[in-house]
């Protein structure tokens, strides 16, 4: 409540300061410019309270905290659907030549710009499979879209 009286206060004494000085201002083209000036300080008088307010918005801190969080969740599912999508593809490419893919790893994440970057594959096979790992890589690697590491499994 002290806060209020202090604001009326300088108002009051504000709106006087500028009667004075408008008063005491000689007419002629001045006259406008004085006017002028002293609407602005009395407007600046009354605004001051609103300009020292601090306002705390906790509520838009938890939001963006909230939008990181479901951003975060959302790059993950993404990153896990592209993982499953490339595993798919490998799995029925092999069982298509008869082999049997013991592992699938995937060394992949996602970029700033929200790009899905997949930096190696590699695959390991049975040790029983009889396959050409070179010709079981380059099929593989048509498959994924990316080079695929064939390792025999000893």
């Amino acid at each position: 409540m002290d806060f209020l009286r202090q604001w009326a206060v300088s108002l009051i004494v504000s709106a006087a300061a500028v009667t004075v000085v408008i008063i005491l201002t000689p007419r002629g083209s001045t006259d406008k410019t004085v006017k002028a000036v002293a609407s602005v300080f009395v407007i600046s008088v009354i605004f001051t309270p609103f300009a020292q307010m601090k306002i705390d918005f906790p509520t838009l801190e938890a939001a963006a905290d909230y939008n990181d969080e479901i951003y975060c969740d959302l790059n993950d599912s993404m990153l896990e659907a592209c993982r499953n999508a490339v595993e798919n593809a490998l799995t029925e490419k092999a069982e298509e030549m008869n082999v049997t893919l013991e592992e699938i790893c995937i060394n992949a994440d996602i970029n700033t710009d929200g790009c899905i970057i997949i930096h190696g594959l590699s695959v390991t096979v049975s040790p029983y499979d009889g396959c050409d790992l070179q010709e079981l890589s380059s099929v593989l690697g048509e498959a994924a879209g990316v080079p695929v590491t064939v390792l025999k499994n000893e």
